[in-house]
């Protein structure tokens, strides 16, 4: 039984991690884990987590914010099998809450390391949003936080244009019945479907009913447009190297039947249309593109994550524009652009310094990296980093023959992150083993309620035990939940009000538990909770 309702508002947001992280005298069975091992748990054993947002790409709100609503999420990859929950299950499908994730690696698995990193794909499916597929690659251990972009289908705008139509025409034993010109606002891409095209599912099974499609149009060298793009721009070749791709331009297609059923083939080519605007420059130079250039197209393989040259084609001169075309035989993300293969194989480290009272805080940032070419300043992608105060921020697979700035933003929503954004970084050491050290100061109107949490195991002699690493979140009643992340024992509340009601809540067994508790008095709160 939970002690004092002053206590209860903690249970929730820590009481998953006692299935993964309590001591327990004997061996207890890892519900759902891998191979139904049984070993024995202690605090150690789960060392990392990621804390996952999900964000409407243009307006940077969570999605499900604020309601029941819930972010689809699967999980493939090398690592997929060791992805579980905090309560330590392991799920087909894993639903988000309040616009969060919390996933954990298995403790079956080594932890990760430069030479050996934690690689799985994230598939996330919201309606009324274009799907992604993101890849994660993590090499340390700790709590990471991964914010994912989804572009509204309904609401998006130049750079980004998207067109998606329903019941076009009837798909009768995999066929569709009329021929299709469809064009996405602006008529910046089209895409022709030829009658009596036969569309399969990945899995060979023909669509059927009314035809839907959905377009998406990706402006290239568009700091908004690349930011959206529903795979990022950081590319895992083939033979599991890094590269990172400068799209010109990217094209999503998508097409379901009224059963909801995917379109993943087709088998006749059909045509794509882009046009490109004539600013994009090329990332060695700095030259404008021009109709007299080749282009690759890239393709994205959203079960493995990896990016394959489909072909090179030949752009044309159009209006003042730059026209860009090529077939296409199956859905998904297409790249128009070029790849840069010589990337830092050591990450850049961030050193940030702070004063002696936050040397405990943990920080989170959205670091976004450009580059200098020929006096301007394109945006390449952005690299979410988080640890406690001493443990360096690492940016991996940074162009190693670039000259970089690296700006800092807030990685959670609202006015509650703690610390202000590090200066800017002007970064040329191209590679350099060298630790970058950063001032890293709190904001001056911020101020901290820090919280000790103890569990108490009732079932086992009232043995006391200290939470070690796994994401919380918190939010004054009414307002948008933020993340805690939780380091040895402590969490940290920014700006809590005295007084006020507050909840605290942790995604659990697929289900966001939560409690609530008013503020008290002083900077700290030491929290006693009884586990049955």
């Amino acid at each position: 039984m939970l002690m004092k309702l002053f206590y209860s508002f903690i249970r929730p947001l820590f009481a998953a991690t006692i299935f993964l992280l309590i001591v327990s005298p004997g061996c207890r069975k890892f519900e759902d884990g891998l191979n139904n091992l049984t070993w024995s748990l202690n605090f150690n054993l789960v060392s990392t987590t990621w804390d996952i947002q999900f964000v409407d790409a243009q307006t940077g709100d969570l999605i499900g914010g604020l309601d029941t609503n819930r972010v689809e999420v699967s999980i493939t990859g090398p690592d997929e099998t060791y992805l579980i929950d905090l309560a330590g299950k392991k799920h087909n499908f894993f639903y988000s809450t309040y616009g969060f994730l919390s996933l954990a690696l298995h403790p079956d698995r080594r932890d990760p390391d430069r030479e050996n990193p934690v690689r799985f794909m994230l598939h996330v499916r919201y309606p009324g949003y274009l799907p992604v597929s993101l890849p994660v690659i993590t090499y340390t251990t700790g709590i990471h936080p991964v914010k994912v972009q989804l572009v509204n289908l309904s609401t998006a705008v130049p750079p980004v244009g998207i067109l998606n139509q329903q019941n076009l025409t009837q798909v009768v034993n995999g066929q569709t019945g009329d021929s299709l010109e469809l064009f996405t606002p602006l008529n910046q891409a089209s895409l022709s479907i030829p009658k009596d095209t036969r569309l399969t599912t990945l899995h060979g099974a023909e669509l059927g009913g009314s035809l839907s499609v959905t377009l998406g149009y990706f402006t290239g060298g568009n700091e908004v447009a690349v930011k959206s793009l529903p795979g990022g721009q950081m590319a895992v070749k083939t033979n599991q190297s890094y590269g990172q791709i400068y799209p010109a331009a990217a094209l999503y297609i998508g097409l379901s039947d009224e059963y909801n059923k995917e379109a993943a083939f087709f088998d006749q080519p059909l045509h794509t249309t882009l046009l490109i605007d004539n600013r994009v420059y090329h990332p060695d130079d700095g030259s404008r593109i021009s109709p007299a250039d080749s282009l690759d197209v890239w393709y994205q393989d959203t079960e493995t994550g990896t990016w394959r040259i489909l072909q090179t084609i030949h752009l044309e001169a159009f209006q003042n524009k730059i026209l860009a075309h090529f077939p296409v035989n199956r859905t998904g993300l297409f790249m128009l652009g070029w790849i840069d293969d010589i990337l830092c194989k050591e990450p850049l480290s961030i050193h940030f310094n702070t004063l002696p009272e936050y040397r405990t805080l943990p920080y989170v940032f959205q670091a976004s990296v450009y580059e200098v070419i020929s006096d301007e300043v394109r945006f390449i992608r952005q690299i979410t980093v988080g640890n406690p105060i001493g443990q360096d921020a690492r940016l991996n697979n940074l162009p190693g023959n670039r000259e970089l700035i690296i700006r800092w933003n807030d990685y959670l929503n609202g006015p509650n992150a703690y610390y202000r954004a590090p200066d800017p970084l002007l970064y040329s050491n191209y590679c350099s083993s060298s630790a970058v050290d950063l001032d890293l100061l709190p904001k001056t109107t911020s101020s901290l309620k820090e919280v000790h949490v103890i569990f108490i195991d009732t079932q086992h002699n009232n043995s006391r035990y200290i939470p070690q690493v796994f994401p919380g979140y918190y939010r004054q009643l009414g307002s948008t939940w933020q993340s805690a992340f939780v380091y040895q024992g402590v969490a940290y509340l920014v700006n809590a009000r005295e007084g006020a009601t507050y909840e605290l809540g942790i995604n659990f067994k697929g289900e966001f538990h939560r409690k609530e508790v008013v503020i008290g008095s002083g900077e700290v709160m030491e929290i006693e909770i009884e586990i049955d």
